[in-house]
């Protein structure tokens, strides 16, 4: 190989930071939905839908869950169960999935159908949220 070429590699988040700037993302309680979420950190705070639809695959929840909002996350996968609530933290390994500590994003037949205000009483929302408009 030539030593004198250096080769130019992309690096750092791009699946759900860089097409969000200004998102913070925060894990809920147990029943709280993303609306809730966000107004408890900041009264200006709202729910980002844009950006909770980024997180549609393993990566993007390992970046949203783990790198941005802290989670840690025992297990990341998809699964169609509470679709609108996704992504969250299923603490308890509740619903069948018997994991504990394990991360959730919606399965990609069920795309676009996580919302700011769905909740679930076992789960922890995993929520964007942004100060001014959505």
């Amino acid at each position: 190989g030539n030593k004198l070429v250096s080769r130019i590699c992309p690096c750092g988040p791009s699946l759900v930071s860089a097409a969000n700037q200004g998102v913070s993302w925060h894990l809920g309680a147990k029943g709280d939905s993303c609306n809730e979420v966000c107004a408890q950190q900041n009264p200006s705070s709202t729910c980002n839908l844009n950006a909770l639809k980024s997180v549609n695959s393993v990566d993007a929840l390992r970046e949203a869950a783990v790198d941005l909002a802290g989670v840690p996350c025992a297990a990341l996968g998809s699964q169609p169960i509470f679709s609108s609530a996704k992504p969250f933290l299923n603490p308890a390994g509740n619903f069948g999935q018997r994991i504990v500590m394990s991360c959730w994003f919606e399965v990609s037949g069920g795309n676009g159908r996580g919302t700011c205000d769905a909740a679930a009483s076992e789960a922890q929302r995993i929520c964007p949220c942004s100060i001014g408009p959505a």
